[in-house]
């Protein structure tokens, strides 16, 4: 393998500690794959002879590699698996001829043993080590893990307890003149929270945050900042004060100040502050521009910015002092009483959240005979994305002291403070390893995913926005900025890819319903331009999307949207619509906001209150009923004044209403009908079937499948119905409950791991779950938001443990305005907390910036917000011009018309104000109707199950070997092996995981032969040479003809450009040139979705009948009259589906 000089210095040194700073798209997990390869091969080597005791050889036992999400280290261990196997298979190119069965014998062993390695996430890591030392950890041997939404939903019930307490209420009574309930609540989660990701272990709350100790540790803070500040201020004013003129009265005062002052000034910061005050003069000369520019530059550059700061630390009376230390006990006496509960509730259940894994963990590590027994079983740790890591995490590498640590990681992605990771760790061992001897700190700056032209513009601006210059001053969480190289440097990559779209901001107000004023929407606006502008690349067909070392034009799934938060999410989902651009949204953004969702939980709201006239009335104001306000006022005036809503619908009193109009009366036909149905709530099946059926029989989904977007739609409603089938109830209204309950924490949720979807959609996601994926053209919106602070009035820190805040009330003056009041170190950590959140956003626009491979648009409002990402971009390009030639700016873009896919010669007629709903078909449906319409319509239409029809096709039969082996059960098993052979396992170990699919083990036997024969004939397609593995079991949704056609691939091979489908049958058969015949067709079909889809153009098409081994391949030639055919059949099929045609339009046709 090829590797860069950055790339082999990192895999193949032997230093105690490698710390590599990874930059964006470097290549850094084929790096940790193949430096736990060559860790492997080095205990080989040792084991050959061929070298002594290697220092860092060892064996996949020995490697703990943990990374931060399951899917990363899923991934991992796949690609350290398929590295194994592929030596294993090519020993006799690495090793002498007498090494080959040893070698052999050792990877073969190495990759059995992957499968109880250690690869894993610091809370498995955890929980592996809890679980083996659960004597000694004092945890029970079986416990479960709380995932973020099971503990929140636990601390939301405790916080409901603990303020509905009159016993509470009284004794923290004071606490509420300064804070609400929910101030206090998001407090106690921030706090405590926070504590546990910093601290190993709290015995007591109330001791830790002893007020008497918190008051003095920020008193000293404060006297130690004065100290820092004046220190910063005499070092930097010393050059001034050296080129004032002694003649000058004021310059003269000012030098006889500063010859005086010695080190041991700075010991009294306050004295010498005043000594300073009465030195310098009380305001600024504008005349010493001219006459003194020394003193003027020292008043108004350092002197000016000093007393602002002074005023910051200045410190609280006394009397409020011992206000703050009541308020901070009271505060604590809250947080000890959670602390209490929800342990108390955590044991109840035998349970752990993630912050209790880390803590028990370290405990446990703090005792040496644990220490000694992991620093021998693990002579390697290796960390992946180490900028994300925090004070605990770090302290379980302290603890163990491997022989060998291997830290990876970049500052300049570290994104997730509130998370608890903290960048200043890594920023430490970056530091730490550039000064020992012992340690290798590797920069690997080689960029292989984004074109150099997008990696000059990203170099160019963050050198600016970052800094490149380190300064002692600066706090251990600013990232300076390296400079990244891109390996894609040809002649299109150095064309300028990046744009900046730049909407003029709507100053004047539009006039709005009944003339009032509407405030400009220019959010909207910006998300018009974006759906214009990608409509614009659409249309216009550029090549400037590379494939393979090829350019072509885009497809909608080359698109990404990221977006910095979920807050108008609504806005660029309704552009998107609009112009029928098709799109799938990632990570639960604005989940429970969705209009499919609201409409399901309206439907169960009303089922869980159906006699209430405020759920009858959503209900029927919902799309599902389309009830105006004016059939509203029809019914309240029907209404008498005695009879109930509920009463006047169930028992039909509208039916001889003559107010009441037929539209109006089939709606409410149609809900009398729900309350026979569904009324009352009683499951008779589980929880999940019955909302499918609620979901299914109320009209829910056939009116989503009206819609665009409808399977994503379908989609979210399927996923609500998953979440509300995990809970343990069978009570409706506290299912709800706690629906509502999570509804209120997806706000604060942090990303789900990303699954990209399959299907020609542009992916929406925020900048965080984006975090290690590319996209070939990235859209970067809405530039001109600020970054997030934190705003919370009572703050942890680990220096200084509490800092508040509170409003007080004037004696006497009631009426105004409050004084704000603060413990002593909260305006500093205020500044710090909002400091962080600033670099924090810069790094997280890098991210952003570097998930584009091809393509980078920008968009903002041209409003700069101060610290926002357009205000960065702005002042970048003041400081470096040649930012400019690097983006290509605009504030027009064409409007266009609502995008339509190109190629569809048949246009459904359009039926005023309707949505036509797609019919949609398999590809096994349109097989059955081409070879016996009679067939198709009572399998299909009608729903005659398989074994009560008489058989009427001459297609071949196929012949079974044994009665009793399913031939559907057996092509999901070999396909499935089949499959995994083509991604790197072997043929042992596919058939075995296949065969896992077996739900009884006494079949094992009757299917294990039958599989191997054919698993082993389907690995002499290697014989033919059919080029590299595409895809297998490529499904895909396709519309053609004005129908959605739903099937799957089961190969696709790539030579040389072309794209070879293949089909796979596994039955025997009598007559294999009859049977290519009747396949055919479904051939085409797969040929026409993945070209449509893919854009990419298909050479061949074949079927390999695997029983008859090489010689049942068969190729067909491709004819295009035969895509022509199979047009017109869906259109046919589409015309007799939506006229809901009876058994002679069938019979005719066939």
């Amino acid at each position: 393998m090829n590797f860069n000089e950055e790339q082999k210095a990192a895999i193949y040194s032997e230093k105690p500690l490698v710390v590599i700073s990874a930059g964006a798209g470097s290549g850094k997990t084929r790096v940790l794959t193949e430096r736990f390869v060559y860790i492997c091969e080095e205990k080989l080597k040792e084991r050959l002879g061929k070298k002594n005791k290697s220092p860092i050889g060892a064996t996949v036992e020995e490697i703990v590699a943990i990374t931060f999400t399951e899917k990363a280290a899923r991934e991992m261990k796949d690609r350290i698996r398929g590295r194994i196997e592929e030596i294993r298979q090519n020993v006799h190119e690495r090793y002498d001829a007498s090494e080959h069965e040893f070698a052999r014998n050792f990877w073969q062993e190495q990759k059995d043993a992957l499968d109880g390695a250690l690869i894993t996430t610091f809370h498995s890591f955890c929980h592996k080590l809890l679980g083996e030392y659960a004597f000694l950890a004092d945890v029970p041997p079986k416990f479960t893990v709380l995932d973020d939404v099971g503990a929140k939903l636990i601390q939301i019930d405790i916080f409901d307890e603990m303020f509905d307490s009159p016993e509470y209420h009284r004794k923290w009574r004071p606490l509420y003149n300064f804070y609400t309930r929910g101030q206090l609540k998001e407090a106690i989660k921030a706090v405590y929270s926070q504590m546990k990701e910093i601290i190993t272990s709290v015995e007591s709350i109330e001791s830790f945050f002893d007020s008497e100790t918190i008051v003095k540790l920020q008193l000293q803070s404060i006297e130690s900042d004065r100290k820092f500040v004046l220190t910063n201020f005499y070092k930097e004013a010393r050059p001034h004060v050296m080129e004032l003129d002694d003649s000058d009265k004021a310059s003269k005062k000012i030098t006889e100040h500063f010859s005086e002052v010695t080190d041991l000034s700075f010991e009294n910061p306050a004295v010498l502050y005043e000594a300073l005050e009465e030195a310098l003069p009380k305001k600024v000369n504008k005349k010493w521009q001219e006459t003194n520019p020394p003193l003027y530059d020292l008043f108004e550059y350092l002197y000016k910015p000093l007393k602002e700061t002074w005023k910051k630390l200045k410190g609280p009376s006394s009397v409020d002092i011992k206000e703050i230390k009541e308020i901070i006990n009271l505060f604590v006496q809250v947080l000890q009483v959670f602390h209490e509960k929800y342990d108390e509730a955590k044991r109840e259940r035998a349970a752990m959240d993630f912050s209790d894994l880390q803590q028990k963990a370290i405990t446990l590590l703090e005792k040496k005979e644990v220490q000694d027994d992991c620093r021998k079983k693990y002579r390697h740790m290796m960390i992946d994305e180490a900028q994300d890591t925090n004070q605990l995490q770090m302290n379980m590498l302290t603890f163990i002291q491997p022989k060998y640590r291997f830290i990876v990681g970049d500052g300049k992605q570290s994104i997730y403070r509130f998370r608890g990771a903290d960048v200043s760790l890594m920023n430490e061992l970056v530091d730490f390893s550039k000064k020992d001897l012992n340690s290798d700190f590797i920069n690997m700056s080689t960029n292989y995913r984004t074109c150099e032209s997008i990696i000059d513009f990203v170099n160019i601006a963050f050198n600016e926005i970052m800094g490149a210059e380190k300064s002692e001053l600066d706090p251990l969480y600013k990232i300076h900025y390296t400079n990244i190289n891109s390996h894609r440097n040809g002649i299109e990559e150095q064309k300028c890819r990046v744009e900046l779209i730049t909407i003029p901001k709507k100053d004047e107000p539009k006039e709005g319903i009944e003339g009032q004023a509407e405030q400009p929407d220019d959010e909207q606006s910006e998300f018009e331009v974006i759906a214009n502008r990608m409509l614009e690349i659409m249309e216009e067909g550029q090549s400037i999307v590379s494939d393979k070392d090829a350019w072509r034009t885009p497809s909608w799934s080359d698109f990404a949207i990221l977006i910095q938060t979920r807050t108008k999410l609504s806005k660029l989902e309704r552009s998107l619509k609009q112009k029928g651009i098709p799109y799938v949204v990632y990570g639960g953004i604005g989940f429970y906001e969705k209009q499919e969702i609201r409409d399901m939980l309206t439907l169960l709201n009303w089922l869980n209150r159906p006699w209430e006239s405020l759920y009858i009335l959503s209900l029927l104001r919902s799309p599902l009923f389309g009830v105006s306000v004016e059939d509203f006022l029809s019914i309240d005036e029907c209404l008498e004044e005695d009879i109930p809503l509920a009463t006047f619908i169930y028992e039909g009193l509208f039916d001889n209403d003559v107010n009441i109009g037929e539209e109006l009366k089939s709606t409410l036909t149609k809900l009398k009908q729900f309350y026979e149905d569904w009324v009352p709530y009683r499951p008779q099946v589980s929880t999940r079937e019955y909302f499918e059926d609620l979901f299914l029989k109320s009209g829910l989904k056939k009116m989503l499948l009206l819609q665009k977007n409808n399977l994503q739609q379908i989609k979210n409603v399927e996923k609500l119905i998953d979440v509300l089938a995990q809970f343990q109830t069978a009570s409706l209204d506290e299912l709800l409950k706690q629906v509502k309950q999570l509804a209120d924490l997806s706000d604060k949720e942090g990303e789900a791991e990303v699954e990209l979807a399959e299907g020609n959609m542009v992916h929406i996601m925020t900048v965080h779950a984006s975090k290690g994926l590319e996209f070939p053209i990235v859209f970067l919106p809405d530039l001109a938001k600020g970054p997030r602070g934190d705003s919370g009035n009572i703050r942890f820190d680990k220096d200084v443990r509490i800092v508040l805040q509170y409003e007080k009330e004037k004696e006497n003056e009631p009426l105004k305005k409050p004084d704000k009041k603060y413990s002593p170190s909260f305006e500093r950590i205020k500044e710090k907390t909002k400091d962080q959140a600033i670099e924090e956003s810069k790094r997280l626009f890098y991210v952003a910036t570097t998930r584009a491979k091809d393509y980078l648009v920008l968009s903002t409002v041209d409003k700069p917000t101060k610290d926002s990402w357009y205000d960065m971009l702005l002042k970048a390009m003041e400081q470096n011009t040649s930012l400019e030639n690097r983006i290509k700016q605009t504030s027009n873009v064409p409007d266009y018309e609502e995008w339509q896919e190109k190629g569809q010669e048949y246009e459904p007629p359009l039926i005023q104000n309707r949505n036509k709903v797609l019919p949609s078909f398999s590809v096994s449906e349109i097989m059955t109707y081409m070879n016996d319409p009679i067939k198709y319509y009572y399998k299909y239409i009608v729903k005659i199950e398989d074994e009560w029809l008489v058989e009427q096709e001459e297609l071949p039969k196929f012949v079974e070997e044994k009665e009793f082996v399913s031939g559907a059960k057996l092509g999901t098993i070999v396909h499935r092996a089949c499959e995994l052979l083509d991604n790197g396992y072997s043929l042992e170990e596919a058939q075995e995981e296949a065969l896992a699919l077996l739900e009884e083990e006494q079949e094992l036997g009757d299917y294990e032969q039958a599989v191997s024969d054919l698993v082993t004939k389907y690995q002499a397609l290697n014989e033919l040479s059919l080029g590299s593995n595409y895809a297998n079991e490529w499904a895909f949704i396709v519309e053609i003809e004005g129908a959605q056609i739903i099937g799957e691939i089961d190969k696709i091979v790539e030579k040389n450009g072309k794209f070879h489908l293949i089909d796979l049958k596994t039955n025997k058969s009598n007559n294999v040139e009859k049977l290519v015949s009747y396949y055919s067709p479904q051939l085409y079909l797969y040929k026409m979705a993945f070209e449509k889809l893919t854009r990419l153009n298909v050479s061949e098409l074949s079927l390999f009948f695997m029983r008859e081994g090489l010689e049942g391949f068969s190729s067909i030639e491709i004819d295009k009259t035969m895509e022509e055919r199979i047009r017109e059949i869906i259109k046919e099929m589409s015309h007799l589906k939506m006229t809901l045609a009876a058994k002679d339009s069938y019979e005719r046709i066939g």
